[in-house]
Order: structure tokens, then sequence, then C-alpha cells
């Protein structure tokens, strides 16, 4: 079969406007660059001076781009690459920022559980700005550091709502989600709430509780932010921070209670009666498991 050839002539002002796009691409360092990277010559700009303009185009868009909130592409964060394999085709990208996002949240799938939002799985404790903080505050982010660095076991953050108890939290499960541990940040609260919610789908209850048992490290956000009843506190909280105590399982805590408050708390369910050897024997195991540290600072909520 004769092959079928199909010519479009231009007219004045369509010549016009590719010996323009043509004088543009020729002179631009970033065609040039491509050029060189195929190994092709400026008469190959003659035969696709239309894709290649926009892919230019494309290209220049992300030039003065500041960051993921700011993309004017169609696809957020997207790229449009112009690739060449004997074929012009176009292939989409992650941009820098998009890469950068990506590497940010690689960690996450060290977490098992979790209950952050985006923002707070970013954070990192050496991007804590100490310059304008009390020394109360710095010497509360000081211990994280060196717990990090040298962690024997955990540590009980206590302190007032709104000072960043649960930011320093994030820091410390983020720290050791990128250093390959498995890790859990859980707020007692939620943990409760969503056991109770599964009572009567035992394997979800189980797998949860086996979960947090057997973590390398567990964070325990807002304990004594529960309503206490004795099947939290005796069935859920004991067991687990048992077994955490005898595997020697790094575990921390953040309250707005103080240790002691805190066995005040679980000494009383929320039907008033009183059991302080049970909440004796909770606390024995939290003083067991980390060093307590006082988080003094102003609300950061306000």
């Amino acid at each position: 079969m004769e092959k079928i050839e199909v010519h479009f002539e231009l007219n004045e002002e369509q010549r016009r406007l590719k010996e323009e796009r043509l004088r543009l691409l020729k002179a631009d360092p970033e065609v040039k660059r491509w050029l060189h990277q195929y190994q092709l010559d400026e008469s190959f700009l003659e035969k696709h001076t239309t894709k290649i303009h926009e892919w230019l185009m494309s290209l220049k868009k992300c030039q003065s781009c500041s960051g993921l909130d700011k993309c004017v592409q169609p696809s957020q964060g997207q790229l449009l690459n112009l690739v060449y394999d004997g074929l012009l085709n176009y292939q989409l990208t992650d941009c820098r920022y998009q890469r950068a996002r990506r590497d940010e949240l690689t960690h996450v799938k060290n977490y098992i559980l979790h209950h952050l939002s985006d923002d707070l799985l970013k954070v990192a404790v050496e991007n804590i700005d100490l310059s304008n903080e009390k020394t109360a505050y710095v010497s509360a982010v000081s211990e994280v550091v060196r717990n990090l660095k040298e962690p024997v076991k955990g540590l009980y953050l206590h302190g007032a709502p709104g000072v960043g108890k649960t930011y320093l939290g994030a820091c410390i499960t983020n720290y050791f989600a990128k250093h390959n541990k498995k890790v859990a940040f859980v707020n007692v609260p939620e943990l409760i709430m969503a056991l109770k919610l599964n009572m009567s789908e035992n394997s979800i209850m189980e797998n949860m509780i086996r979960s947090l048992k057997r973590a390398d490290v567990v964070l325990f956000d807002d304990i004594g932010g529960e309503s206490v009843t004795a099947w939290s506190r005796d069935e859920i909280l004991l067991p687990i921070l048992n077994e955490r105590m005898e595997k020697h399982r790094l575990t921390y805590f953040t309250s707005n209670y103080t240790i002691k408050e805190l066995e005040g708390h679980f000494a009383l369910d929320s039907r008033g009666n009183s059991d302080p050897i049970k909440a004796n024997r909770l606390i024995e195991r939290i003083k067991a498991l980390t060093f307590e540290k006082n988080v003094k600072g102003c609300n950061r909520r306000t």
C-alpha cells in the first residue's frame, strides 16, 4: 500500500509565529541542554517547534515557583518532561517540591498506628526554633534531644494544655520512625474509644493491643484525658504497659497531669469507685518506663 503524505501550508501569520518561536528556542539554555542530552542539532527544532515550545513554556512556569501551594501546573507537583527515544513524547514526573513532600513522609510506613495530622508527621526536633523560647521550654527540648541520643528509657512529658507536649511527642516518634523503628503514636482517649467501638470484634481489639505491646516505640498522648473505667485501666492500659516494661521497650507519655496527679486520676473511676491499689499498679509501670519531665511554656493554641 502506498504511503500517503499530508502537507499543511502555513499562512503568513503562522510562519511568523513559528519563526519567532524557533528563534527563542535556539537561544534558550534549557533547550540547548536538552539537545545536547539527546545529541540532536538545531534542525530538530524546526521539525518539532510546537511541541518543544509547549514543553519550554510549561518549564518556565516552574522556575519562579516557591512551593506546592503556589503550583500553577494542571496537575499539582507534576513537571512536564520531554523525552526522545526515536519518538518525541511528554512525560510527567514529580517536581522538586513534590519529591521533598514525598521524602518528608517516607518514614510514615514505619508507623503501625498513629493519631497524627499530616503536619505533625513532618515535625522534627532539630527544626524547632528556640531563639525566642523561654529557658524552661528550651530545657524540655534539650531533655528530649538527650533522650533520643541515649534512650535508656522513655519520657513522661507533663504540663499545662497547649505548651507543646504533643508536638514534642510527634518529634520523638518521627525520629524513631526515620531510624526504621516500628512506632505508634496513640491519643489515649481516641484509643479507648476505638477499642470500645470494636469490643464486639475481638480480632480487631486483639490486633491493636498486640501491636501496642510489640512496637519498638510507643507514645501515649494525653494519658489521663480519657474517662477512667476499670476496663480501660486494668484490661487495656495495664497489660500493654506491663509487657512493654518486661520487654524493656521504649515508651513515652504526654499528660496534663504529673505522675503523682495521674495516680489520683486512675484511683477513681467514672462511677466514683475508688481503687488506689490498681491505680498504683499502673503508675508503677509508668515510673519504670520513663523519666518525668515538666514542659513549661506559653500556650501555643492561642
